[in-house]
């Protein structure tokens, strides 16, 4: 629309300079714009209509951001070129659509939006609204339309659209944005694409499976047609159109819903004519580590050549451990068959959603449970230490402080039968086929002495060991798992033990260092994708009084 005042002063600067035009003598007359050095002046053009500020939003449930980046999309990429976009973008956990899908729209995260699942029983869009809600209270006239393949995001979400239809495919999607497009004037129009989201449940959320990435070309050609369309306009050239494309959650194995990254992993492209290109990437000197992963990838690491360990009178195993649904007994560590406690060995374990440790020389088996502390499965790291003192007590420790402990005392042989050489496995046991669980393990040590307890509570979290550690010349084995790349933990305690990984690694970058300490993430997550949208809009974002936990990724912001 025309902007009077900025008219105005264009008017006013005109007749002014035609003014300084008419002065002789002392004056050197002023050459306007539109002018030339006779002082004779041209007419100034009439002020450019400012334009119109409209966004188009295109969801496409399930694309992992990875395979987005390789995927044959000529129409969805050829939006880079204009756009600050990542490949390497993130949701929180549990990456379900309903969670995801009201984390993009009302700019919070699920523990304040208070949907878990997809009944959107607990949601809370009283207190944090959706993105209609808004723009409808700041501006009651606008125009909002909402298409969908799934239609509880009309049903929950979108409740303050103008217009909502619930398409049946994702054809029917692409066809009623075409005609929305050439026949009507949204203000703002959201679509949603489901078929990438079925391929992966059918066939794999994997950039390896054709049928995969077949559904994200396919969702590519729709775009494409919703995209002509909105070029074909007729009042295109008054219009700035902010195109958004993203995603409500990756995708592993042929589910979603957990924390690790390839299910977090989204993208996002924020894309307007007037843009630089401006690529988001991951920062490069955060920690990555590698995810063990459940039964759905079957991941472990094994060393099969480490110390024999009755060579020692006493051991000390730490390591670290963040997870979210711990259950059953699977272990962490262990040089041990678990089928039977009873079988010689070690073993440091799941108990539910605790742990505990066993050890054993096959005539007598000691265990030690930590049912008294709290549980694992808060998404927190945890630091787990272990104890054995060949001539005294077992004793285990969480986050330093010591939680139990039972006699060993006349154990004799705890190295397993056999000629092999001594094996240890993470998320598993010796026989490699007893059963994994999901969670990512950090900091791996095994000294061959008894830790002092205010040692194990004064470096329950330290990834460092200084020259003056006490300790120092009794570490056999320090894996800290960060390696990033190679199918290895190496072994920083510079004996060679290095684990394998029993498959290529899948590596996450947590949010919380190994103290628990908040990591902060220069990247772009999806709750960032509302308020980019309100401001592009000509709004002010309140985000202590929306309480958002977004921000605007525009370019001036």
């Amino acid at each position: 629309m025309n902007n009077p005042s900025r008219f105005l002063c264009t008017a006013m600067a005109f007749l002014l300079l035609m003014q300084l035009s008419c002065f002789k003598g002392d004056f050197e007359a002023a050459v306007p714009p539109g002018g030339n050095d006779t002082g004779i002046v041209t007419p100034l053009p009439d002020p450019k209509p400012e334009e119109i500020q409209k966004v188009l939003i295109i969801g496409i449930d399930g694309c992992r951001g990875d395979a987005m980046r390789v995927a044959d999309a000529p129409n969805i990429h050829g939006l880079l070129p204009n756009a600050i976009y990542s490949f390497d973008a993130v949701t929180q956990a549990p990456t379900i659509s309903g969670p995801g899908w009201s984390s993009m729209l009302t700019g919070v995260w699920s523990n304040k939006h208070g949907v878990l699942d997809n009944d959107f029983s607990s949601a809370n869009y009283g207190t944090y609204p959706a993105l209609y809600h808004y723009l409808k209270t700041l501006q009651p006239d606008i125009h909002a339309v909402s298409i969908c393949n799934w239609s509880p995001i009309n049903q929950y979400l979108a409740v303050d659209a103008g217009i909502r239809i619930n398409a049946k495919n994702d054809a029917a999607v692409k066809d009623s944005a075409v005609a929305c497009l050439q026949n009507a004037d949204p203000d703002l129009l959201f679509l949603h694409f489901d078929e990438v989201d079925g391929a992966g449940h059918s066939y794999g959320y994997d950039l390896a499976e054709p049928r995969y990435m077949g559904a994200i070309n396919k969702a590519d050609t729709y775009v494409g047609e919703v995209l002509a369309a909105l070029r074909s306009r007729k009042d295109f050239a008054k219009e700035n159109w902010l195109i958004v494309v993203s995603t409500d959650h990756g995708g592993k194995g042929t589910s979603h819903g957990g924390a690790s990254y390839t299910e977090k992993n989204i993208f996002a492209i924020f894309h307007n004519k007037s843009f630089s290109t401006k690529e988001v990437l991951s920062d490069p000197d955060a920690f990555r580590i590698v995810e063990l992963s459940d039964d759905r990838v079957g991941q472990y690491a094994f060393l099969t050549d480490f110390y024999d360990v009755d060579d020692y009178a006493a051991l000390t195993i730490q390591f670290q451990v963040m997870a979210i649904r711990l259950s059953g007994d699977i272990p962490f560590i262990t040089n041990k068959n678990w089928v039977s406690g009873m079988n010689r060995g070690f073993v440091i374990n799941i108990k539910g959603q605790s742990w505990k440790a066993n050890i054993s020389d096959g005539n007598r088996r000691v265990d030690v449970d930590a049912l008294s502390v709290p549980d694992l499965n808060d998404g927190r790291w945890h630091t787990l230490t272990a104890v054995f003192d060949r001539n005294g007590d077992m004793t285990i420790f969480q986050d330093g402080v010591k939680c139990g402990s039972a006699g060993m005392s006349g154990l004799t042989t705890i190295r397993p039968p056999g000629d092999t050489p001594v094996k240890l496995v993470m998320n598993e046991d010796i026989t490699e086929g007893y059963g994994k669980s999901n969670f990512i393990m950090a900091n791996v040590k095994i000294w061959n002495t008894i830790l002092s307890d205010s040692y194990i509570a004064a470096n329950s979290c330290d990834t460092t060991i200084k020259d003056n550690d006490p300790y120092k010349d009794k570490l056999l084995g320090w894996w800290k798992c960060f390696d990033r790349s190679g199918n290895l933990f190496k072994d920083h305690a510079g004996g060679g033990y290095d684990f394998q990984l029993s498959s290529p690694p899948e590596r996450t970058m947590p949010q919380k260092d190994l103290c628990n300490t908040d990591i902060p993430l220069n990247k772009i997550t999806i709750v960032d994708i509302m308020p980019t949208i309100v401001e592009w809009l000509g709004f002010q974002v309140d985000y202590s009084g929306w309480k958002l936990d977004g921000r605007s990724w525009l370019p001036h912001s």
